[in-house]
């Protein structure tokens, strides 16, 4: 999508009061992720799926989103952040400044009793800190941080896909 189509999108979506799927997959959102964050933050839809992988979205693009769909949808199951350089890693060399903080805000959410997400899709987004042409350093924060929020119990998620993380 290019900025000006986004940009309506986001300004339609918070009017709508029956989007259930939301599916972005590969649209390019990037460094607009904060209009789609902000739409999504009203929390009118009843939305129940969210695609946002391959989207260029960055560390504290995923931190927003994970914000807004918090606050917004309180139904939504399944959620796709894959293929997004959500840790601070991406692939050719280009960013090397790993960190955890998109995932512990996701287990935060996903930990605190109300979020109702079964299926999480976090592949290819250097959880570990290297992508898989092997920028970046190996890191252990966020995985640890998955593995203690599964033991906690209170999460729902049925479904996680680490898939491409170098574990």
């Amino acid at each position: 999508l290019v900025p000006a189509e986004l940009r309506l999108i986001t300004a339609l979506i918070p009017e709508n009061t029956a989007l259930q799927r939301l599916m972005l997959s590969g649209a390019k959102i990037g460094t607009n992720a904060s209009w789609l964050s902000t739409a999504i933050r009203t929390g009118r839809m009843p939305l129940v799926e969210v695609d946002l992988g391959e989207n260029g979205l960055s560390l504290q693009h995923g931190v927003e989103l994970v914000s807004a769909l918090r606050e917004g949808t309180p139904r939504l199951q399944k959620l796709t952040l894959s293929d997004n350089p959500i840790c601070g890693v991406e692939e050719g060399g280009n960013k090397d400044e790993y960190s955890s903080a998109c995932v512990a805000a996701l287990c935060d959410w996903l930990s605190g009793g109300a979020c109702q997400l079964q299926t999480l899709r976090l592949a290819n987004v250097a959880l570990c800190g290297q992508t898989r042409d092997g920028n970046g350093s190996y890191q252990t924060q966020a995985a640890f941080a998955l593995s203690e929020m599964l033991r906690g119990g209170k999460c729902k998620l049925e479904a996680l896909d680490i898939a491409a993380c170098k574990m």
